[in-house]
């Protein structure tokens, strides 16, 4: 006869860029109890362990965007009484990318809104391209915004094409007016 385990299943529900809901079950195999349950998250380089649980309960991440960095890994040990440890699958959840194009800008140099920029999470990388309203290009930027230099005031035709942080393409047309 051998033994039969049934190992920790972790899965997760994310609530925009708010909060990721983690849901798993109890590990089922040794003749011990479990004294914990420790749920942890990895960012880059960074583990750190959330809570640390009695039995196995669903728990959710509020601070999933305080984290910084736009991808949040997370797994689940048991600590068995006599010491021994298994761990779950290991889940990511991806910040739901946000892309916020200005509608106009103003390089006079007056520190104020002098390079055009977009402002994203979730964002890992994007390039630009500013057209004039004739469609000739006027400036390509990868991952910076667009300094408009001696460019007339006007509206210029806006294209970004970005990437998230799970590859999801993130394409936006849009206006801008340089006002001088």
């Amino acid at each position: 006869m051998g033994n039969i385990s049934a190992p920790i299943f972790l899965q997760y529900t994310q609530n925009g860029n708010t909060s990721v809901a983690l849901d798993y079950t109890a590990y089922l195999d040794w003749q011990v109890p479990i004294s914990s349950y420790e749920i942890e998250y990895t960012y880059g380089a960074d583990t750190q362990i959330l809570v640390s649980q009695n039995t196995a309960s669903p728990y959710t991440d509020y601070n999933f965007v305080q984290t910084g960095g736009t991808v949040k890994c997370y797994r689940i040990t048991a600590n068995s009484s006599d010491g021994r440890k298994t761990q779950s699958n290991i889940v990511c959840a991806g910040m739901v990318p946000i892309v916020f194009i200005p509608n106009a800008f103003t390089p006079n140099a007056d520190g104020l809104n002098d390079i055009f920029t977009p402002s994203t999470i979730g964002v890992k990388s994007y390039e630009m391209q500013i057209y004039t309203r004739w469609g000739e290009l006027v400036s390509k930027t990868e991952n910076t915004g667009w300094d408009a230099g001696n460019a007339p005031q006007g509206v210029y035709k806006i294209l970004f094409y970005g990437k998230s942080a799970t590859g999801e393409r993130i394409n936006i047309i849009g206006n801008v007016l340089l006002l001088k």
